[in-house]
């Protein structure tokens, strides 16, 4: 979000994601398959200060990457605990907060299946790439239980790709139902513009679910 952070503790939060897919065998060995899901993503870093600005000259150092809420009337500003210099008799602070940064996405993956054993249980590898459409993405402060929007992220890109790893295991309950568990390492790639520091996004999935055979 801006240069300020880049040292601060940062996470990732666990998510969910639900879809449906479908798969075209090609042969024994190769399935092509796609689909679309809905996928929810945080990071949230910490030691965030979060105060309004009482005064009517505009905040000292403006945060490039934010939009802030207008509902807020452009009061509410942000920074950096590791880097706080309270020299500002004009502002009153509010907390000493995490801030979450939530996006979701529609995804369309195209990915190829190979099946390395192919038995009632079966293993398989795959690979591929995702289309991710930006859906929402907000900039939260949390403190206690207590949640504020604060706006919006700028540099998030409307469409962006991934690249997609993953190992599918199969178990077959019948001719046609199967169990299905799939962890998968996405690559994020085209996510973000104008960032600060060295980002490189990715997240880890496991995929669950039932499939059926026509």
């Amino acid at each position: 979000i801006d240069e300020q952070f880049n040292k601060n503790n940062k996470s990732g939060e666990v998510n969910t994601s639900y879809g449906v897919k479908v798969g075209y065998t090609l042969n024994d060995k190769l399935t092509l398959r796609s689909g679309i899901n809905k996928l929810n993503l945080s990071y949230d870093t910490d030691d965030v200060i979060v105060y309004q600005n009482v005064s009517t000259n505009p905040s000292p150092k403006e945060i490039r990457n934010i939009d802030f809420n207008p509902e807020n009337n452009q009061s509410i500003n942000i920074i950096s605990s590791n880097s706080l210099l309270l020299g500002n008799n004009n502002s009153s602070l509010i907390k000493n907060v995490g801030l979450s940064q939530r996006i979701s996405y529609y995804e369309v993956p195209v990915e190829i299946e190979y099946a390395v054993v192919n038995n009632q249980f079966s293993l398989n590898l795959i690979g591929g790439l995702s289309t991710f459409v930006l859906d929402d993405n907000k900039l939260v402060s949390e403190f206690d239980g207590f949640k504020m929007e604060i706006g919006s992220a700028n540099n998030i890109n409307n469409l962006s790709f991934s690249a997609n790893f993953g190992l599918g295991m199969d178990y077959s309950l019948s001719k046609q139902w199967n169990i299905n568990l799939e962890p998968t390492f996405k690559y994020q790639m085209n996510t973000f513009n104008n960032t600060s520091g060295d980002f490189k996004p990715f997240f880890i999935g496991v995929y669950s679910g039932l499939s059926f055979k026509f």
